[in-house]
């Protein structure tokens, strides 16, 4: 019995030990600005866009640590910046919408 017990035992560790592993977080996206200008000078929306990738390597990690960390999660984020000068008010939205896998 108590040779059992020590096996079973030793099995779950075994497995608990192996759920940590290195594991790679990949994320590619794009990143969208438009400026607007209204007052003195108006002018219609202008909106440019980069494509942007990075790989993160998270040592002894299991899933959920890994999904747990703040940039290996799929999510879009909205920026918004004004400011007046001279008269004229420029507005600066930027979007990331980014797409992570964990392996």
């Amino acid at each position: 019995m108590k040779k059992i017990t020590l096996f079973s035992f030793a099995l779950i560790a075994l497995s608990l030990a192996s759920c940590k592993k290195s594991r790679t977080c990949t994320c590619t996206g794009t990143t969208t600005t438009t400026v607007t200008q209204s007052g003195t000078i108006n002018s219609g929306p202008t909106s440019s866009s980069s494509p942007e990738a990075y790989t993160e390597v998270l040592n002894s990690a299991t899933k959920k640590t890994a999904k747990g960390k703040a940039d290996c999660n799929s999510r879009t984020l909205t920026f918004t910046d004004s400011f007046t000068s001279g008269g004229t008010t420029t507005k600066t939205d930027v979007t990331q919408d980014m797409t992570c896998t964990i392996k």
